[in-house]
């Protein structure tokens, strides 16, 4: 009994939280500037922030590919240096009896691996952001040719003349193309 009231609850909340959602859509339609409704200005507003955002991801990209390549070479730098150190490790306590073990050439590899792998996903990220702002930016040329098509409608005044030789009327009228 408990539990069927809990859920009619429930779905009375959601019921009102999707009506307030659905008003707040409603006046985010309705209270649009013009300027929105400008087919200029927004493609305008278009190209402007794809060209924005474009650039900011291709600058972003950039950077995570070169820290994630300084990032990947240190590791490998470093882990190639913790091998060796654990090689020569290795053949010294051969040689002589030592009773630590070799922890600092573990915390090294343990370091180069993880350099290694933050460096790989900067990488990968880096050229997703990369891909992502040249997209951006391909479609903020498609908005600059549609506004430069748009440009080249100009206005023209023309003369086109009216016959009508059932109804003997002679005239013209003027054309206005915008």
């Amino acid at each position: 009994m408990a539990m069927r009231s809990i859920i009619i609850a429930l779905l009375l909340a959601l019921t009102a939280f999707a009506q307030e959602m659905n008003s707040t859509y409603v006046q985010a339609v309705y209270n649009t500037p013009a300027v929105e409704n400008d087919s200029i200005a927004k493609i305008l507003h278009n190209y402007e922030r794809a060209t924005k955002i474009g650039n900011r991801h291709k600058t972003l990209g950039t950077g995570l590919i070169i820290a994630g390549s300084v990032g990947l070479c240190a590791g490998v730098a470093v882990t190639a240096y913790a091998i060796k150190n654990h090689n020569d490790y290795q053949r010294d306590s051969q040689k002589y009896s030592y009773e630590e073990g070799d922890s600092g050439s573990a915390y090294l590899f343990l370091l180069g691996g993880s350099s290694i792998f933050v460096g790989g996903a900067s990488i990968i990220t880096g050229i997703i952001f990369r891909s992502n702002g040249q997209k951006r930016l391909d479609r903020a040329n498609g908005y600059e040719e549609q506004l430069r098509q748009y440009n080249q409608r100009s206005t023209s005044l023309s003369i086109v003349p009216l016959i009508n030789p059932i109804g003997q009327a002679f005239g013209g009228n003027l054309l206005l193309n915008f």
